[in-house]
């Protein structure tokens, strides 16, 4: 198997849900990506249209919507179309609050687009793959939509470096060798390479990958952890020029937008800073 090519920039979607792999259960993947799906769209939802995202047949969505509805964590609209319930809001709200307390982090992540102008997603380790559990779209117009639920490759993205530069050298340098030992020659990466770019990360505090995974596009990103524990990658996803261009001025951004989302002694219980460093963007 060998590498993917590069995504092209001009696509209405930069990113899709992924299949499923051999070992998971289908009816249990499909769930978690209508799931997703819902995160993504931010709305009510027809049968039809979560076929066609998930690439799936009617009638087995149809199935999964129906038993969502009578477990209580999807509603049936007046208009036919179904909607997340208030239930599936409260799981994990006993989790971390000083990540999703009060919607620190997603609000953090809305600042910081405003800012910029730009996508910034949240990124988690899931196997091999960094995967896109939060996005915010960028609002300028024109700009393409960044899929939630879109994986990228662990050990070739700035998102997935990012989320390995909080492991140990140990730990990265097994799952180098195991991600070599399922691909060929074309598609093995250079450990060396690797562990010189984590080590850049953890220096600078950052990750700037360009053209990596989409033509004419990349990612800045920086870990977001707590104590020792393994956390997540946030970045700033825009077009190479505007990455290159505006590389200090996101980066600290995103590392000032961290540092406060743990600098209030009462983190646990409020909201992250009001404000981040005012920042000097280039055209």
């Amino acid at each position: 198997m060998g590498r993917p090519p590069a995504q092209r920039l001009d696509k209405e979607r930069i990113g899709a849900f992924p299949s499923l792999p051999s070992t998971v259960v289908k009816s249990a993947g499909r769930t978690a990506q209508i799931l997703e799906y819902f995160d993504d769209v931010q709305r009510d939802v027809s049968i039809v249209e979560v076929a066609e995202a998930l690439r799936s047949p009617q009638s087995s969505i149809g199935v999964i919507l129906k038993s969502l509805v009578e477990l209580g964590f999807l509603e049936l609209t007046p208009r036919r179309t179904y909607a997340l319930s208030y239930r599936v809001a409260m799981l994990g709200s006993w989790m971390d609050h000083s990540l999703f307390g009060r919607g620190q982090l997603r609000s953090l992540m809305e600042r910081i687009s405003a800012e910029s102008g730009e996508f910034v997603v949240l990124a988690q380790r899931v196997g091999m793959h960094a995967k896109f559990i939060q996005v915010v779209q960028a609002a300028k117009p024109g700009r393409r939509h960044i899929t939630v639920g879109t994986e990228r490759c662990l050990l070739r993205s700035g998102t997935g470096r990012t989320l390995l530069s909080m492991h140990s050298d140990l730990e990265v340098a097994k799952l180098i060798r195991r991600f070599n030992a399922s691909v060929d020659d074309v598609g093995r990466v250079d450990a060396a390479e690797v562990m010189g770019t984590i080590n850049s990360i953890r220096q600078n505090g950052y990750a700037m990958t360009l053209d990596a995974v989409t033509h004419g596009g990349g990612v800045i990103s920086v870990p977001v952890t707590r104590d020792t524990r393994p956390g997540f990658a946030l970045g700033i996803a825009s077009t190479s020029m505007t990455l290159r261009r505006n590389e200090t001025a996101f980066a600290n951004l995103l590392r000032d937008g961290v540092q406060r989302l743990f600098a209030s002694p009462g983190r646990g219980n409020g909201p992250v800073g009001t404000s981040l460093r005012p920042v000097a963007l280039a055209g």
